[in-house]
């Protein structure tokens, strides 16, 4: 956990700081007392720690840890290989809708660079079988010169596997 809060402390430079609480299997208590720190911090996810997604979810003192869903995250999709004409956050939108729930973000603009556009998309079921099988449809249906897969917890075997459904030649 000292590693942990190493390498977050200098990125989310909180007023006060934050404490880290281990809670078994896999998941951490951060406790960020000021509020405009925690909503930035979460605002700006996705964050990953040793290559590993780290999936937030706002605590409840009356919520029971086996309750809260760490099968979403919210991520940042970019679409590349969009016709000029297309190049708007309206395409981009309904793209990235087959992949989660599309995020309106305060301020956004068609944001990206000049050959993408950039949406936050909250992406359930990162250990469902049917987001799976989603995502091979979708991967065939455009053919994409190039895939981003990111998932979490995930070890060599199961992701050998993802990529053998979604028949991809390399990991």
């Amino acid at each position: 956990m000292d590693a942990v809060a190493r390498t977050f402390t200098p990125i989310w430079r909180t007023r006060n700081g934050f404490q880290i609480r281990n809670l078994g299997n896999h998941k951490l208590l951060f406790i960020i007392d000021n509020k405009l720190d925690a909503e930035r911090v979460l605002q700006n996810e996705p964050w990953s720690f040793d290559k590993h997604l780290i999936v937030f979810q706002c605590y409840n003192k009356d919520t029971v840890l086996e309750d809260y869903n760490v099968n979403e995250a919210s991520l940042w999709v970019q679409v590349h290989n969009i016709p000029i004409g297309y190049m708007d956050r309206e395409t981009t939108e309904e793209i990235c809708s087959i992949v989660g729930k599309v995020v309106k973000t305060e301020g956004s603009k068609d944001s990206g660079g000049d050959s993408f556009i950039r949406v936050r998309v909250n992406v359930d079921g990162l250990r469902n079988q049917r987001t799976i099988q989603e995502l091979t449809k979708f991967v065939w249906a455009q053919d994409p010169s190039v895939v981003f897969l990111a998932e979490t917890w995930t070890d060599e075997a199961r992701l050998k596997k993802l990529c053998d459904d979604l028949q991809l030649d390399e990991i």
